[in-house]
């Protein structure tokens, strides 16, 4: 399976932390640095897991509410393991997947938010639309939160591809940090080596799952399984 190679994942990790720091990106890379010394005793399951990862945002981003948040705390954890006996053209070789974003707002008092994207186990007939993978607001960590006027729903389970740990950071540098306010977005964006990085990543966890549309010999990434709304 040379999507998931350990020795190539690891050369990607050690060059995305030196990006990381070389254009100063306001992330924790303690935790990235641990697991880096860690995969090389990996053997059999490819197995990454990385928890509470701390990017800060310390400009108000337009439209957040309430008005009084002026900064920002994300903590990224994703946890991946993969089953390399199986063959990614047949089945999803990903055979645990937790991908969660923990967002902290600061102004008058804190507030928070949770995003989580899931993977599908399915154990029986559902009762709402679930995509096999889906981003979805709150979860059980928002249990005993208050919420203040809001009514929190499980629904909508959104469809959304897989993502590694390199493609979570590259969807939080796009989506939380204004390329206004942060000149290393465009630097780190356009740097051929990150470009590359991200290329590999999308490979390795979305090819399978952008081919649904096109190929019906998969055994999970199925048009009814990627997006269930869809109607033959």
């Amino acid at each position: 399976m040379s999507n998931w190679d350990t020795f190539k994942f690891s050369r990607d990790l050690s060059d995305f932390i030196a990006l990381i720091r070389q254009y100063e990106i306001p992330v924790d890379t303690v935790e990235l640095g641990n697991l880096d010394s860690q995969l090389q005793y990996l053997e059999g399951d490819f197995r990454i897991c990385i928890e509470n990862i701390q990017f800060k945002i310390d400009k108000k981003i337009s439209g957040t509410m309430p008005s009084d948040v002026s900064k920002l705390e994300i903590l990224f954890s994703h946890c991946c393991q993969v089953d390399p006996n199986l063959d990614e053209n047949d089945n999803d070789p990903i055979s645990e997947y937790n991908f969660q974003l923990f967002i902290k707002g600061y102004g008058d008092k804190e507030y928070v938010n949770w995003w989580h994207l899931d993977k599908n186990i399915a154990s029986k007939q559902p009762k709402f639309t679930h995509p096999y993978y889906h981003f979805q607001a709150g979860g059980n960590t928002i249990e005993g939160v208050d919420c203040g006027g809001l009514v929190l729903l499980n629904a909508p389970r959104i469809p959304h591809p897989p993502m590694d740990l390199f493609l979570g950071f590259h969807f939080i540098m796009n989506n939380f940090y204004s390329s206004k306010d942060y000149a290393f977005v465009k630097e780190l964006l356009s740097d051929n080596k990150y470009q590359e990085i991200i290329c590999r990543a999308q490979k390795r966890m979305w090819e399978k799952y952008f081919m649904a549309f096109s190929v019906d010999s998969h055994n999970h990434f199925t048009r009814e399984n990627v997006f269930p709304l869809y109607i033959k």
